[in-house]
């Protein structure tokens, strides 16, 4: 059901009323582990939407979503499904043929993104630091012996190591590794959500997520630093925004977050 968003005059964006987008479909929810986390995504971020004024619905990706876009085109598509098909650029195939406009990257950029090991390879390219790491597939372990080669790998990366599933979001069958010993129940928990593990060298220290806005020009960040007024998604840990400042760590103009985030961008 559509539904009839309240007008917000002061909320603009470049000049123009956010209520001026037409109507903004939210799509959430699919049929990956990530299923909740998606659905509340796009929960606050049609409540957000509709705040500004935006007429703003949720739709979910099964069969009837084709025709019924099909029947009543929206202005703008947001894409807000966690997992595979939401970010591996499945979607957005399906939303390019339609000739819908969608939010977020295009295909070929989310089928990099969602694959950890292909990012960080294009992240290396560009020069960017990623921590060292091995991508090994089930049958690797099955086949060679999973106590030599994980024995091997401890010997090689050093501890505490951190395992994940080579595709996928959500934290779900991610693991920190203190102690050899851990290692071998940390690769079950992580093939129970694909058949490949990324195995990386345990970084410690402050998360940052730094988003880019692409205004066409050779900053994509335009020169500024930009504030969340609010959290869309809302996680059990603290998060705070902007992030607290790390005096001694990173300085502005140092090379921080804020340039290494429009390099891995156009990378």
């Amino acid at each position: 059901m559509r539904h009839a968003a309240p007008r917000a005059p002061e909320t603009r964006a470049g000049g123009h009323e956010l209520s001026d987008l037409g109507h903004v479909l939210i799509l959430a929810g699919g049929l990956s582990p990530e299923r909740e986390v998606s659905l509340r995504s796009g929960a606050r971020l049609r409540d957000a939407l509709r705040e500004a004024g935006v007429d703003a619905d949720i739709a979910d990706a099964d069969a009837g979503l084709i025709p019924a876009v099909i029947a009543d085109p929206p202005s703008a598509v947001y894409p807000a499904i966690h997992g595979a098909s939401g970010e591996d650029g499945s979607i957005q195939e399906v939303l390019t043929l339609l000739g819908l406009p969608y939010v977020g990257a295009l295909p070929d950029a989310c089928r990099f993104a969602f694959d950890k090991p292909a990012a960080k390879a294009i992240a290396r390219a560009a020069g960017l630091a990623t921590p060292p790491s091995v991508t090994l597939p089930k049958e690797t372990f099955h086949d060679l012996g999973a106590g030599t080669v994980l024995d091997r790998i401890v010997a090689t990366l050093g501890l505490p190591l951190f395992v994940k599933p080579a595709r996928g979001g959500s934290a779900l069958g991610a693991t920190l590794v203190d102690t050899a010993e851990d290692l071998s129940g940390a690769m079950i928990s992580c093939f129970a959500y694909g058949d490949t593990a990324l195995i990386e060298q345990c970084v410690l220290g402050t998360e940052v997520a730094v988003g880019v806005i692409d205004l066409g020009r050779r900053d994509p960040a335009g020169g500024r630093w930009l504030r969340l007024r609010r959290a869309v998604y809302a996680r059990a840990d603290r998060v705070s925004c902007p992030s607290p400042p790390h005096p001694g760590r990173v300085r502005r103009g140092d090379g921080g977050g804020h340039h290494r985030a429009p390099r891995a961008r156009a990378a």
